[in-house]
């Protein structure tokens, strides 16, 4: 996505703002029936809070040359998430005996303390950066250099009235991503030049909870009928993604009479480090509570590496693509215009996968095989004004 941003100017300016509420701002929930059960009258909201904090501040580096614009702005939210097993705010759970057995036993029993019964709040912070300078090169360049910064981390989760989920089972995400765009923009009388270079880092890392140990997942089904969730959320027991992305581009716009040529390339080169696998310590699943105390599970899961020395061994891979276009854009006449072009792209896997011998004796494919097609697209199409 190319974006537009704020830009200095020959003459300083900033902004500073600040913004905040929590639960004294909001009033108690009234009883509204729900598909034909009604909620519970004036139920409490629980404790939150979300602030959001900035300024930004553009000028002149030297006049009519070089300008600046840069803006900072820090977010803090906390959310509660509208369940509680001991009623002090949110929808209360109906089970908060069961919920508290099955907390007592892993206490007892694992040596695993799960959180507490009270509601849970979630943190979504955000620290966001932005910097941009122009630079007027003579009369016909512009370059523009912007870097935008973003480190934000979030905790998601949540249960409903049939499925209680403790403090320990929601996932906690960390990303920070770094963007950086060089752009110069360039006319030669009735030819216009843009030549774009970008390069995105993201590390992208989602976990437990931080002060909760590594855990299995589990599951126990409440004599009601209803399931109640600790310990370590299964899709998180190894779970980073990290980003390498470099994009060149070229874009040429030449009007000749009647026409508007266009002719280009776009490339992408991509790096990925891809940790991902479910149930590494395990996920355990109890038919009732007596079976959570014996240590009895009805179902177990385990996934692993398939290298024992590496056990959160990553899928690292790159990909690279080069693309090229050329188009036009005919004003026949006043009122119909018809554009037509053609853009050719070519991907390349510069890494070969792994081998897996049943994926040939079953399917009669190999994985090392990856595709590498020439793609030819073609495009024609028109304006057409009826009304003149």
């Amino acid at each position: 996505i190319n974006a537009v941003t704020k830009s200095g100017a020959n003459a300083f300016h900033g902004t500073a703002y600040y913004l905040g509420r929590n639960q004294k701002f909001i009033g108690t929930i009234p009883g509204i029936a729900t598909n034909g059960n009604p909620n519970p009258a004036d139920t409490k909201v629980g404790k939150f809070s979300d602030k959001q904090l900035g300024f930004s501040v553009g000028g002149p580096v030297m006049k009519n040359k070089t300008f600046f614009f840069a803006n900072v702005d820090w977010a803090r939210k906390n959310t509660p998430v509208g369940f509680s097993a001991d009623g002090t705010s949110g929808q209360q759970f109906s089970q908060q005996t069961y919920v508290q057995q099955a907390s007592d036993i892993a206490k007892s029993k694992y040596n695993y303390d799960p959180g507490g019964l009270g509601e849970f709040s979630k943190p979504n912070n955000s620290n966001k950066i932005f910097g941009r300078v122009d630079f007027n090169i003579g009369t016909r360049h512009q370059l523009t250099v912007r870097e935008n910064y973003v480190d934000a981390l979030a905790d998601v989760g949540g249960g409903t009235q049939f499925s209680y989920t403790m403090p320990s089972n929601y996932y906690h995400m960390t990303d920070k991503m770094l963007s950086s765009v060089v752009q110069l923009n360039s006319s030669f009388g009735k030819m216009f030049n843009e030549l774009r270079v970008t390069y995105q880092r993201e590390r992208n890392l989602r976990g437990g909870q931080s002060g909760y140990p590594n855990f299995p997942q589990v599951r126990v089904t409440l004599p009601d009928g209803n399931s109640m969730y600790l310990g370590t959320e299964y899709s998180s027991h190894a779970n980073a993604l990290n980003q390498d992305i470099v994009q060149v581009s070229d874009d040429i716009t030449l009007v000749q009479g009647t026409h508007t040529f266009s002719f280009g390339t776009q490339n992408e080169f991509y790096k990925f480090y891809n940790v991902f696998v479910q149930y590494l310590y395990g996920g355990y699943q109890f038919s009732n509570l007596a079976n959570f105390q014996a240590g009895i599970a009805q179902s177990y899961n385990h996934i692993y590496s398939n290298d024992p020395s590496d056990p959160q061994q990553a899928a690292r891979f790159s990909v690279q693509q080069v693309g090229f276009y050329a188009g036009d854009k005919w004003r026949v006449r006043p009122n119909f215009t018809p554009t037509y072009g053609v853009r050719i792209d070519k991907p390349h896997f510069p890494d070969t996968p792994h081998n897996n011998p049943l994926a040939i004796t079953v399917f009669g494919y190999s994985t090392t095989a990856v595709p590498a097609p020439t793609m030819f697209s073609p495009r024609i199409g028109f304006n057409w004004d009826l009304s003149n």
